[in-house]
């Protein structure tokens, strides 16, 4: 219609671009006037939105956080057991391959482990009998390890902490002697029978028993120091370790610790925990340290 474009009004018309969405934010009102739009804000959280959010995932994971760390430190407590239990045995091996079968190793000799009922003099005595023969077997055994502090008649050289059983009776007190270099630690050699004739259970080596050996596995912290969780039992026999609680073990009064009696949390004992070495080798978890139902020959974890 030539009357619309005639005159002053030519001028006025403001032509519309072809897409009308390049058009600048400053002047979208125009663009709202033009086309009778409306062009709605975008969707955003509210801070108290966030906060909530923020809030519940909290508190999911303060649920959740402790039982992964500790899931986590089991497993490296397993990996640690594994590899001090190899570098033990290869040492002791060795040893028997060199220096011959332990019951011919000289200053080995019958340590007695109960000192109840005994004088201070006594039990000083029976101390330092153990202590000789403890040395004696590591001096054996000791150029085959690597380790990086070795406590020989030196009582500062190592503190003493104390020691509790798998349900936490308190017991006694853990002085490691051999520190090795991947931060595990002997703590404990006691020889049963110098001659290697005791008998433990159904196996040719528990047959053989000379005596046993504890390890602390972290030995380089100074956490609570509990059986079956940070330290661990192996039979010394004549044919190298063997770790405590494993089936072929047959209970022979207190000198042996089958896993159904010595590795359960509802059994308070000082000696509980020393069961649970073969448990952790074979099965490669720490499930008895959650639930007390658990069995050598049926229910394997906790779920």
């Amino acid at each position: 219609h030539p009357e619309f474009i005639s005159g002053s009004n030519h001028r006025n018309i403001i032509p519309l671009p072809k897409n009308i969405n390049n058009i600048p934010s400053a002047s979208r009102p125009a663009q709202r006037h033009v086309r009778g739009d409306y062009v709605p804000r975008k969707a955003a959280f509210t801070l108290a939105e966030v906060l909530i959010t923020l809030g519940i995932i909290g508190v999911v994971a303060a649920m959740t956080l402790p039982t992964l760390i500790q899931n986590q430190q089991e497993k490296e407590k397993v990996v640690r057991l594994k590899k001090v239990y190899s570098v033990l045995n290869s040492a002791i091996q060795r040893a028997i391959t060199e220096d011959g079968p332990i019951s011919s190793w000289s200053g080995l000799v019958e340590s007695q482990v109960s000192q109840e009922g005994m004088t201070d003099e006594e039990k000083e005595e029976i101390q330092e009998s153990n202590d000789k023969s403890r040395y004696a077997f590591l001096s054996h055994i000791k150029p085959y390890l690597s380790f990086v502090k070795y406590c020989e008649n030196d009582e500062n050289c190592s503190p003493k902490l104390s020691r509790y059983s798998l349900d936490g009776m308190a017991y006694s007190y853990v002085q490691n002697t051999l520190f090795l270099s991947d931060g595990t630690a002997i703590f404990g050699v006691w020889i049963y029978d110098p001659t290697c004739n005791y008998n433990a259970g159904n196996t040719k080596a528990l047959k053989k028993v000379c005596g046993q050996m504890s390890v602390d596995i972290m030995a380089g912290k100074t956490e609570r120091k509990l059986t079956g969780d940070t330290l661990f039992m192996f039979w010394i026999t004549e044919y190298g370790l063997y770790p405590m609680g494993s089936a072929m073990e047959v209970q022979k009064g207190e000198m042996t610790y089958t896993f159904d009696e010595y590795c359960n949390i509802s059994k308070p004992y000082k000696y509980n925990g020393y069961g649970c070495t073969a448990w952790v080798l074979i099965n490669e978890n720490m499930d008895y340290k959650k639930c007390s139902d658990l069995s050598w020959n049926g229910k394997r974890k906790c779920k």
